[in-house]
């Protein structure tokens, strides 16, 4: 155990002992092992049940997971930051997706989307057809026309299109 720190020891024994006793494999975990120098290092184990020499046993197996911790970390500062500059800013900053067979869905929608339509961010993202049918009929063609374009093309899309909020209100965005 001399690798192990002690708040992991409980569930390496748990994990140990499960494993023999249930004679299975257990599926991955997170965990923390000490170096050689002492100091700690984020792993991934995975355990199965082995016979060795006619007798029940184990086999772990580690895999270093450093890289990939500090890469989640830094993702989620990233959206931290992201979140407090577009959740604080006036207007909506959306990601929209467009389907190969046309249906469009929203992945990310601010929550000043609320002050334009009316609609929270929520409700545009579980049923993309809301913030679709706030367009005015009359635009509906020519937006979805120049969506393919832009998708085609992997160019921005910049345009400005009449919609009608929650209330029935028009409002003109960009």
């Amino acid at each position: 155990f001399s690798l192990v720190p002690e708040e992991m020891r409980d569930l390496h024994r748990s994990r140990r002992d499960k494993t023999v006793a249930e004679q299975t494999m257990l599926p991955p975990v997170e965990q923390t092992r000490l170096r050689l120098d002492g100091s700690v290092v984020d792993v991934e184990t995975i355990a199965t049940y082995i016979e060795w020499e006619g007798k029940p046993g184990y086999l772990g197996v580690m895999r270093d997971i450093t890289q990939r911790k500090q890469a989640q970390r830094q993702t989620r500062e990233t959206e931290r930051r992201y979140s407090a500059v577009v959740e604080h800013m006036p207007g909506a900053v959306f990601q929209r997706v467009l389907a190969p067979d046309g249906t469009l869905s929203f992945t990310y929608v601010s929550p000043g989307i609320f002050d334009i339509l009316g609609y929270s961010a929520e409700e545009i993202m579980s049923d993309g057809r809301q913030m679709v049918d706030c367009l005015l009929p009359d635009f509906r063609d020519e937006y979805f026309s120049l969506i393919n374009d832009s998708a085609q093309n992997l160019t921005p899309l910049d345009i400005e299109l009449p919609l009608r909020d929650i209330a029935g209100t028009p409002r003109w965005v960009r």
